[in-house]
């Protein structure tokens, strides 16, 4: 044990910043030698919640808070278990207070991931039948924790202009993919371990609340979100809770859109009831088939967002089916599907059989290529019949300097400034070679002449 309170005196004087993160971390070799007085202190007997106790100690001083996952390895291969009391909670708790929760240990055919021994899973801490019954200082479980940091954003938080150099999506720029992954794998094991999604916290609010605020939270911000084409990472946390509270019983909260943005009939339906209560009490009765409610959990038949509501499709992506040329036509699911759209205010369509058309255009629409990495591009500027709408097109070009997808293909670079002055300099400099290619050419013939006309002056001279 002297070993190891050596260790840690010493670690004091390691502690560094992260260039890339700005988080305090150990440097040099001080994890290893933790390791190896850790694994002396066990061997001598000491108890292992003990020596968990003392590296807790040590690593409080760094931003992250967390134990590394080998050394956590080493203690629960010599007996440490979830519960086992540190600092007010439990390991578990502990565990789940650090930015990055455990990994999952996927397994299966297609799965190449083998198990690391030195690695803490998610599934290990489980497997260990944890107490669902301790409480963390708010008075809730493991499994309200869970749930409140990962719609808080606590796990896997932002790195403010960091998030597209290191690998994720444009369409995620908050880095919700990885937390709404996270909950769908740990929301069913931790229900299938006894946690109970309707135990109440100390301020009574249950898991099951929890869930159907944040879907709420995350509705209203992809409605800001979609247009810059940025609401995919948002739209997966939502299908993550929707998941989460269809395992518990429950549906999460309808988001209809507005009545602006909804289909003609709604709209239709919403001014009607604010002009007279008679209409707003006809407006309370069940939904007709065609209005909004009457497909708020209409679900995506088919693709790569199978079982998605439709109210929960990026709108990059209802654009990109809009813009596949008789993409709804064939086949009944799709014309189910069309209608669907239709119904929600999706989509809009002036006549059967007319073109289909994206209710909201997302930030392509502006030009930000760096935006785009999936989809087909998507033509906009048409009207409601699938006509070319020239005025349109005139009036995007005047006011916002470039020419927009969807008319006259242009050079990608052709809307730059820095580019249509070289074009401009270059133009210039040809004429400028022009003209003196033509002096050339002219002072040429000049010397033709004269050469001529010497020889014809030598050969009457001969004659």
């Amino acid at each position: 044990m002297d070993a190891l309170l050596s260790a840690c005196k010493r670690a004091n004087d390691y502690v560094t910043t992260d260039p890339l993160t700005g988080d305090e971390v150990f440097g040099g070799d001080v994890e290893k030698e933790l390791y190896t007085a850790s694994e002396a202190a066990l061997a001598s007997g000491c108890s292992p919640a003990k020596v968990l106790g003392k590296l807790a100690d040590v690593y409080s001083l760094t931003s992250d808070n967390c134990i590394p996952e080998k050394l956590v390895a080493l203690l629960l291969r010599h007996g440490l278990h979830p519960d086992t009391p540190i600092r007010s909670t439990c390991y578990l708790i502990y565990r789940l207070h650090a930015k990055c929760p455990p990994p999952f240990m996927y397994t299966g055919p297609k799965t190449t991931q083998a198990y690391n021994p030195n690695k803490v899973y998610f599934e290990d801490l489980i497997d260990l039948g944890p107490n669902p019954e301790i409480r963390t200082s708010s008075g809730g479980t493991a499994l309200h924790f869970v749930v409140s940091k990962a719609l808080k954003k606590q796990y896997y938080p932002d790195l403010p202009g960091r998030m597209v150099l290191m690998g994720v999506s444009p369409r995620d720029l908050y880095g919700d993919d990885g937390r709404a992954q996270f909950l769908q794998e740990a929301f069913p094991l931790m229900l299938e371990a006894g946690y109970s999604p309707t135990a109440t916290d100390a301020a009574g609010h249950t898991v099951i609340q929890l869930l159907k605020e944040g879907y709420n939270d995350y509705s209203r911000r992809v409605d800001c979100l979609k247009h810059f084409d940025a609401d995919e990472g948002h739209l997966r946390m939502q299908v993550a809770i929707r998941t989460a509270l269809e395992l518990c019983g429950e549906q999460a909260p309808a988001h209809i859109p507005s009545p602006s943005k909804a289909s003609p009939a709604a709209a239709t339906s919403a001014a009607a009831a604010a002009r007279s209560p008679k209409a707003a009490a006809a407006t309370a009765a069940p939904p007709s088939p065609a209005t909004p409610e009457a497909f708020q959990d209409a679900r995506m038949p088919f693709g790569k967002h199978s079982g998605w509501r439709l109210t929960e499709l990026p709108a990059s992506y209802i654009e990109w089916m809009c813009s596949v040329d008789d993409f709804f036509d064939g086949s009944p699911r799709k014309q189910v599907l069309l209608e669907e759209l239709l119904g929600l205010g999706l989509v809009r369509q002036a006549r059967p059989g007319g073109r289909v058309v994206a209710t909201t255009q997302t930030g392509r629409k502006r030009r930000l290529d760096w935006l785009d990495w999936g989809y087909d591009d998507c033509v906009w500027g048409y009207d409601p019949q699938g006509e070319l709408d020239e005025a349109e097109v005139e009036e995007e070009w005047d006011e916002e300097g470039f020419e927009p997808e969807g008319s006259v293909p242009l050079d990608p670079d052709e809307d730059d400034e820095e580019y249509l002055e070289k074009e401009g300099d270059a133009e210039e400099e040809d004429a400028e070679e022009g003209d003196d290619d033509e002096e050339e050419e002219e002072e040429e013939g000049d010397n033709d002449d004269a050469d001529e006309g010497g020889q014809e002056e030598t050969e009457g001279g001969e004659e």
